[in-house]
């Protein structure tokens, strides 16, 4: 008998394309676009260092003969945990994680022990507000980006300690209604 060699049709080499960390991060007001089709950015977001990104570790079941040994197994997908901290409260940012009330000014003439000439801004709810649309994030080394064309966020606003002020933002991302994709990997054209 002759014998056979296994082949190895791509090495680990050929499939490089790590996502190192997330360093920018986009909003897109419309919700379910494609990579073809996704032509504007709303806004570039104001992060903080992710600390987390996990899309949800899937929950599997097991079924065993008596004998103890598996029969079959089920998954269904788990949870999400994708949190973003986003250090502005700038009336763009304000306006697409809040409800806007109203918009308010406090004018003083000699201001308040410093000399400031008076403050403006706007009134926000803090009932929970649903945000969809779609998120961008490039790498670090700009080799790699992801895309999640659809996606509900809910925030709140958090201060507290050494940090700055910031919006906690709750990501679940959810099936395009075009395509079925929840997640685009992206890697940078090199032609």
């Amino acid at each position: 008998m002759a014998d056979t060699l296994l082949k190895v049709t791509k090495t680990k080499e050929q499939m490089s394309g790590t996502l190192n960390k997330i360093s920018k991060g986009y909003y897109v007001s419309t919700p379910n676009l494609t990579p073809a089709t996704l032509t504007t950015f709303d806004c570039e977001l104001p992060m903080l260092p992710i600390d987390t990104f996990n899309t949800g570790d899937a929950d599997v079941t097991t079924t065993k003969f008596a004998d103890g040994t598996i029969c079959t197994s089920m998954a269904n997908p788990g949870d999400p945990d994708i949190t973003l901290q986003l250090a502005s409260f700038d009336d763009t940012v304000n306006d697409i994680f809040l409800v806007k009330k109203t918009s308010a000014a406090l004018a003083t003439t000699g201001g308040i022990e410093t000399g400031e000439k008076g403050f403006s801004g706007n009134g926000y709810s803090l009932e929970p507000k649903t945000v969809r649309g779609g998120l961008f994030f490039v790498a670090e080394d700009r080799q790699m980006a992801i895309f999640l064309p659809n996606v509900e966020i809910y925030s709140s606003m958090e201060a507290s300690g050494d940090n700055p002020g910031y919006f906690n933002a709750k990501v679940t991302p959810k099936a395009s209604t075009v395509d079925g994709a929840t997640i685009y990997f992206l890697k940078k054209l090199t032609t």
